[in-house]
């Protein structure tokens, strides 16, 4: 059985191939899901000290610039793992303000993929609109806002 600070140290390392090796990607969508659900209502996990949080290093996994986004294929299922398994209720802006937004370009390969995962499923739908998208170009933004079916935030207007 894998123990959490077998978990946090491979997370802490940025090996991803590591982490895959103690976990699967449903695992690491769960214990994401737990963690977001512990955050207090209107601060971010930023903004608290979730470092004692037993699933902690689900969402370092996840955080924005993390090695899991080297790897497109490994990120793509982590990220349909992450929308298939929200659990009842859930708020998707956690997937869409964080790991979603982290992923989101202007490549037109992940374009593609945003749409088709969009189009299979309404919690990544929800998930993608919530998305800040002032590093985009227009093309992709309209592009994304299609997939999205709503108008995604920009500071810049």
């Amino acid at each position: 059985m894998t123990t959490r600070a077998e978990l946090e140290a491979a997370v802490e390392s940025g090996d991803v191939n590591r982490v895959l090796s103690l976990t699967t990607v449903e695992d690491i969508a769960d214990a994401w899901w737990r963690a977001t659900a512990r955050w207090t209502p209107g601060e971010s996990a930023g903004e608290q000290d979730m470092t004692s949080d037993p699933d902690w290093w689900a969402l370092e996994f996840w955080v924005g610039g993390a090695p899991v986004y080297d790897d497109q294929a490994i990120v793509q299922l982590g990220l349909v793992a992450l929308a298939d398994r929200a659990p009842q209720g859930s708020e998707v802006s956690h997937l869409g303000a964080g790991p979603l937004e982290n992923y989101v370009n202007d490549d037109d390969d992940r374009l593609s993929w945003l749409e088709q995962q969009a189009q299979r499923s309404v919690f990544f739908q929800k998930a993608l609109g919530t998305i800040w998208c002032d590093d985009l170009t227009e093309a992709s933004i309209r592009r994304l806002e299609r997939a999205a079916g709503t108008a995604l935030a920009r500071a810049k207007r």
